[in-house]
């Protein structure tokens, strides 16, 4: 059994989806999820990614509130703007803050796949 974290997080993998993120932002505004993926990259351990969901590993209440939080200040006109520049060209893999453990992840995103 996999420890609860509090708010639908547990321990471990956690899945969470678009229309979550965009609750917990109080918006009924799409955003472009891929530049959302690539925003959160900086902030949390990606598993694995969808069109619309995202699997990140979280282990610590602390963590989940970090998680949310950054979750909370993506802005989506800034966020889009800089996902479009920074994937057309290389400098995120040694600017970029989740570039290391969020490598494959990201090179996913910046090649369309």
């Amino acid at each position: 059994m996999k420890m609860d974290l509090g708010y639908g997080f547990v321990a471990g993998e956690n899945r969470i989806s678009k229309q979550k993120v965009c609750f917990w932002m109080h918006t009924d505004e799409d955003i472009t999820w891929e530049a959302f993926v690539w925003y959160i990259a900086d902030y949390a351990d990606i598993v694995d990614y969808g069109t619309d969901w995202i699997t990140v590993r979280i282990v610590t209440a602390k963590q989940r509130e970090f998680f949310y939080s950054k979750a909370l200040q993506y802005e989506e006109s800034i966020c889009r703007n800089n996902y479009e520049i920074d994937k057309e060209n290389t400098l995120w893999q040694s600017h970029k803050k989740g570039a290391e453990r969020n490598k494959d992840i990201l090179i996913r995103l910046s090649s369309g796949n």
